[in-house]
């Protein structure tokens, strides 16, 4: 009788240390999957507004406050959101569904609590991920390309009118 229960012991530690290492590992993994979501969430949202250059003026100085937006496309948007650290800065914020894929946890804290925004869980990251394969990236370079053409345009005719100097 002992020895049985000494076996179902063993079999439960056995299963624990199990569980513990899968919980482990599956919390690492799960965690460099976000960081590399807001890596590259981050990476877009910057390039994006570098060359579309959204309204930062303006506001009351409240933290997370939304100060400009543009749609992207795929129900992706980017936000401009004022916060503050020790001094007050802005920040472009990719988000979708809710979801503010480059945001802090600091940041989201900050976040008025009737827009119901959260950072990245999981599943959005899975999802992020599956929009970056099925060609996320090559959509966001063609549309910053036609803005950027669009800005070569429009400074070239206002070139032309600037008077030359003698």
């Amino acid at each position: 009788m002992e020895n049985a229960e000494t076996n179902q012991g063993n079999s439960i530690l056995n299963a624990l240390k199990k569980l513990e290492r899968a919980g482990s590992e599956g919390s690492k993994t799960v965690q460099k999957l976000k960081d590399a979501t807001y890596k590259v969430a981050d990476f877009i949202a910057e390039q994006i507004d570098a060359v579309i250059d959204l309204d930062r003026s303006g506001g009351l100085y409240i933290t997370g406050e939304l100060l400009s937006w543009m749609e992207l496309f795929d129900d992706y948007e980017l936000h401009i959101r004022r916060f503050k650290n020790v001094e007050w800065y802005t920040k472009a914020i990719l988000q979708k569904d809710n979801c503010c894929f480059n945001a802090t946890s600091e940041e989201i804290e900050q976040l008025d609590d009737n827009e119901e925004l959260r950072g990245t869980c999981r599943k959005d990251a899975l999802f992020f991920s599956s929009d970056i394969a099925n060609g996320l990236l090559d959509k966001i370079a063609e549309m910053l390309e036609k803005k950027n053409k669009k800005s070569i345009t429009a400074f070239e005719t206002i070139e032309k009118e600037i008077p030359k100097e003698n």
